[in-house]
């Protein structure tokens, strides 16, 4: 599909004055500032006035970000769990929690949390590090395992509209990001998982309520009911053959023919050879320079300065990221 694929930055897509008939997936919703989930609406706005010729997905105006989506969940009676704002903290009746970023996808800030008392004192440690309060939730531990004590994650694509399953992971650990526990049972299990797509209706379901219809949903089950951990617009879709371990492969070779199928169907070929035309209003841009060089400031605190320099530019970045998030839903 390398041929048939682009990518165009949103960093870039500010600076189009026109864009091709196609497919578009508007993707990373999730890590978008305000000022971007606006220029992308926009350009949404545009494009799909045009609707020969072109497929889009993933309506940035309405897709679900992290913290509304649970809370949406949980307040159906979906998840068993909920999340909890900085600011919501004294709100928190059931514990054990445990913090984590609501924009990226790099799983838990602390260990679980078991009293107030913690929840207070690792919410000072994350700011003191330079992390964002309104970036921050404290989410309920759901507790999956079955009764030998082991995790299992599920993940699976949405892509159009099919659901693809992608892989099963087992761990004794509670947050898992790289299976480690791959014995023949196990295997055996995950394959079964990926060729009978046992959860299909329900995370249709699941997807259709968050306004997605392209990323990968990450979820476990609790008393055999889904419960859904987070839906990424921007998944990783395939590494490289030789970073898998041999006896995954063959999961991960079925998973690669599927979702080139499902990619293929949703490329309509375009029968217009016109480009469409694209306008910004002048506040959106104005908002997005702005975004831009705060942003550039909280990445200099973060990189490889100095610790004392680090030090000076800390209250600066506080600021910085203040000002950048204040109009963050």
């Amino acid at each position: 599909m390398a041929g048939r694929i682009q990518v165009l930055p949103y960093e870039e897509l500010s600076n189009r004055d026109r864009l091709p008939y196609g497919t578009y997936i508007f993707a990373d919703l999730e890590r978008l500032l305000p000022p971007q989930i606006d220029m992308a609406a926009e350009a949404w706005d545009q494009l799909t006035w045009h609707e020969d010729g072109l497929n889009a997905y993933n309506n940035p105006a309405c897709v679900q970000r992290r913290h509304e989506m649970l809370c949406d969940f949980h307040a159906r009676g979906w998840n068993r769990f909920r999340p909890y704002r900085a600011a919501e903290i004294h709100r928190i009746s059931r514990f054990p929690v445990f913090f984590r970023d609501a924009l990226q996808h790099g799983g838990n800030l602390t260990d679980l949390l078991a009293s107030p008392e913690e929840v207070n004192k690792a919410l000072r440690k994350l700011v003191s590090e330079g992390h964002c309060p309104r970036d921050l939730l404290a989410v309920e531990f759901c507790d999956t395992r079955d009764a030998s004590g082991v995790y299992r994650k599920y993940s699976a694509f949405m892509v159009g509209e099919q659901i693809i399953p992608r892989t099963m992971s087992f761990s004794h650990r509670w947050m898992i990001k790289h299976p480690d526990l791959t014995s023949p049972a196990f295997v055996q299990e995950a394959r079964q998982y990926v060729d009978s797509n046992p959860h299909e209706a329900e995370l249709r379901r699941l997807f259709e309520a968050a306004r997605v219809q392209y990323g990968r949903m990450d979820y476990g089950l609790c008393e055999g009911n889904v419960q859904v951990w987070e839906i990424n617009t921007n998944p990783m879709v395939l590494l490289p053959p030789e970073r898998y371990e041999p006896v995954l492969f063959p999961i991960h070779e079925q998973f690669a023919a599927r979702i080139q199928r499902a990619f293929e169907a949703i490329d309509h070929p375009s029968v217009s050879s016109q480009m469409i035309p694209i306008t910004f209003k002048p506040e959106t841009l104005r908002a997005l320079k702005k975004a831009d060089r705060r942003r550039r400031l909280a990445r200099l605190a973060r990189s490889g300065v100095p610790e004392p320099l680090r030090a000076c530019l800390r209250p600066l970045v506080r600021k910085a990221r203040y000002l950048l998030t204040r109009n963050r839903l």
